[in-house]
């Protein structure tokens, strides 16, 4: 960057050099970067791939909470140009995130923002939990240092709670997640995988966060691939009382014919 450059031409001039960079007017010091702190290439992250590693205590964790990502998707998301020499020249990287339930205390304020903000995907979002979620890295073992800002989304898994997990068929329950971060809300789309019940989600901010979610009516003409034993499931089928499998009732007519016919022949 022109900061570095800047230093290399220093060394061949008598006199001083300026360099001025021209930021909006509202700029404070807590959201400035650091011109020095340039993002790395594809390359280098591959390179310093094997030295980035994930220390995450996920036994503490919200639901087991882990990142998921590669040593490289961590290092280009997480590291700058003087980080990632520090590493080339031997140092290891440590990246955690810890995740902690505050449904209970989150403060006043963020908890309305969070709330109107949810109202503004559907009348009818439930706010199921709060939650923060903090990024920490260790370079060289020097110390973990909390990053709230990443040069790339992060990919977090959870275990959803089993309050927050629609169990029901006829309802098709569609997941976002709230974040309040530095005085303002986003919304990010989230995704559920029922069959190993992990929730997940993308931030490139780290502060607090809400899971949101609205109910709708399923399709019942569409049959998905049951979570548990590959059946295939229709909506609004009844369950084989002694199986707990669904089954429509066209099945169970079709079924009832079958044998009967295969009776009347050999009785005949």
């Amino acid at each position: 960057n022109k900061v570095r450059m800047q230093g290399e031409v220093q060394k061949w001039v008598d006199h001083s050099i300026s360099v001025t960079i021209n930021l909006p007017a509202d700029t404070t010091e807590d959201n400035s970067a650091d011109p020095t702190d340039a993002p790395i290439s594809a390359e280098v992250a591959e390179a310093i791939a094997d030295s980035v590693g994930n220390s995450t205590n996920t036994e503490e964790n919200l639901g087991g909470a882990d990142l998921d990502m590669s040593g490289a998707e961590l290092a280009a998301a997480l590291l700058d140009e003087e980080e990632a020499a520090a590493v080339a020249a031997g140092a290891s990287v440590d990246i955690s995130v810890e995740v902690k339930d505050i449904t209970n205390e989150v403060p006043t304020e963020e908890k309305t923002a969070i709330q109107e903000a949810a109202e503004t995907i559907s009348e009818n979002v439930t706010v199921g939990m709060y939650f923060d979620a903090s990024l920490f890295k260790n370079i060289g073992g020097t110390g973990s240092k909390p990053v709230h800002n990443t040069n790339a989304a992060v990919k977090i898994t959870i275990e959803l709670p089993a309050e927050l997990v629609n169990l029901n068929t006829l309802i098709e329950r569609i997941y976002s997640v709230v974040r309040f971060h530095e005085g303002k809300t986003d919304i990010l789309p989230a995704t559920f995988d029922r069959r190993t019940g992990k929730f997940s989600f993308e931030s490139d901010g780290f502060s607090t966060y809400a899971i949101v979610y609205e109910d709708k009516p399923a399709d019942v003409s569409e049959e998905t691939e049951s979570a548990t034993d590959g059946a295939v499931l229709t909506a609004g089928a009844d369950k084989n009382p002694s199986t707990g499998i669904a089954v429509s009732g066209g099945a169970l007519v079709l079924s009832a014919l079958a044998a009967a016919v295969t009776g009347f022949k050999k009785k005949r």
